[in-house]
């Protein structure tokens, strides 16, 4: 198994150098010159123009954009991927300041779909084709094609506006408060879990229908064993070994949704940092918010892949007879 993780671990430098040089290049490209937003309405002025182009020079703009990048590399491979143009401070530690409020709405966001994805498939594949499994599937398709900002600002209106049960916006550590942190997390997370339990739903009833249909489970049916334990010990097992690569997946896919539901609801994480960084020109902060998302995706995968291994007996023999 080391020989494995080692393996994937080396696969992923290349990865993660062309993901590099794709965000570096691509936050470059995008308009507006990081210099003129600095200085503001003063960086018009003909006499300010050598000053413009020292401050360009300070922050290494007027280098070429190859240039650029290996500098920025290589910093990066150190841990410093330099300060904000805006703020002045490390972006590590801006991001790294924002990261507590991402994880905590990413984590609550896949233990819900998770508490109520599992059990309605599990329902839905005990009964194909009954109007409840109709239901259900009817739900998965919504829940998919639902645009996010809009049911975001849908259930705003009606649980924080109308009904007045829970808060519209606004991010309190859990350290601080941790019942008003969970309230106030309940409506991003309810958004961000409409569309994984769709997905989840879909997915696992149709794993589960399939190995239901297997030889060996009318055999442990054909035993005696009471539906429950089939379910339990042998159609689950073996259905989740593919299901855990579809979760993995999502976990990565959510990094994308918590950017704009974040800024839907005002929670001020990683995704409302990056929105803001793209507001105001700030490429030091755009490059590294984006190249560590990316990174977390990739290391999810990473995971999700040992995991599997350790999980999937056929594909330990299968390698092990390649490595030999």
């Amino acid at each position: 198994m080391g020989v494995y993780i080692l393996r994937r671990l080396v696969h992923l430098i290349p990865i993660l150098l062309v993901i590099s040089a794709m965000v570096f290049v691509l936050t470059r490209l995008t308009p507006g010159d990081p210099a003129l937003m600095k200085m503001g309405a003063q960086a018009t002025l003909p006499e300010n123009r050598e000053a413009l182009e020292r401050l360009r020079a300070e922050m290494g703009l007027d280098k070429p954009i190859v240039l650029q990048y290996f500098i920025w590399l290589g910093n990066a491979a150190t841990g410093n991927l330099g300060n904000s143009y805006w703020s002045g401070r490390p972006v590590m530690d801006l991001i790294l300041g924002r990261m507590p409020a991402t994880l905590q709405l990413m984590v609550t966001t896949i233990i819900l779909s998770l508490v109520i994805s599992v059990p309605i498939s599990i329902i839905a594949a005990l009964r194909p084709g009954s109007l409840l499994d109709k239901g259900l599937m009817l739900f998965s398709v919504m829940g998919q094609a639902v645009p996010i900002f809009w049911l975001g600002l849908a259930l705003i209106l009606l649980f924080a506006v109308q009904w007045r049960i829970l808060p519209a916006s606004g991010y309190v550590p859990f350290a601080e408060d941790p019942l008003e942190s969970i309230r106030r997390s309940l409506l991003p997370a309810i958004v961000l879990s409409t569309r994984e339990i769709a997905i989840f739903t879909k997915f696992l009833r149709s794993e589960l229908i399939d190995v239901l249909n297997q030889d060996y489970i009318r055999s442990a049916t054909a035993k005696g064993l009471t539906q429950t334990i089939v379910v339990r010990r042998h159609a689950m097992k073996n259905s989740l070994i593919p299901f855990i690569t579809v979760v993995g997946l999502e976990v990565g896919a959510l990094l994308s949704g918590v950017v704009i539901v974040e800024q839907v609801f005002g929670w001020s994480g990683v995704g409302w940092l990056s929105v803001q960084a793209v507001l105001n020109r700030d490429y030091t902060l755009v490059q590294a918010s984006v190249l560590i998302v990316c990174a977390i995706f990739v290391f999810v995968n990473l995971f999700v892949d040992i995991l599997y291994f350790y999980l999937n007996p056929r594909l330990r023999e299968s390698l092990s007879q390649t490595s030999t």
